[in-house]
């Protein structure tokens, strides 16, 4: 799923910097001035590559801090309700398929997807008590 969302935003970008008349690009004011075209491109391009080199998951103390690209969000570790581990390809802070799904506090979600899942886990279940479902 990462090498779709990634030809397809390569092919975005190529289209602003050859010029082949598609996508955000045809708008008339857009395309004659090429130094916008620029901008907007470095700045889909950094965004990209924030979340591709920027995610990641810290846990220190009580906190869960997760970090996505320019995004952060922290999670108390006694508020987590329930792990399971699944298989969903869409748009999460996780950069692969097989992700963990966390419930925390009343009725909020987060997927992440660590490097080794199963020592992650076993590092939350010393901090907390929750439920592990398959």
């Amino acid at each position: 799923m990462s090498y779709l969302i990634w030809g397809i935003s390569i092919a975005v970008l190529v289209d602003g910097i050859f010029v082949m008349g598609w996508g955000i690009f045809m708008v008339p004011f857009i395309q004659d001035h090429y130094f916008i075209r620029l901008a907007v491109l470095a700045f889909f391009a950094a965004f990209l590559l924030s979340i591709w080199f920027r995610t990641g998951y810290y846990l220190t103390g009580q906190t869960l801090t997760i970090y996505y690209g320019p995004f952060k969000k922290k999670i108390n570790v006694k508020e987590i309700r329930s792990i399971c581990f699944v298989k969903i390809p869409f748009i999460a802070p996780a950069l692969s398929t097989q992700q963990i799904q966390i419930k925390y506090s009343k009725r909020k979600t987060i997927r992440i997807s660590p490097r080794d899942p199963e020592v992650f886990v076993q590092f939350l279940k010393v901090r907390a008590t929750f439920a592990i479902k398959a």
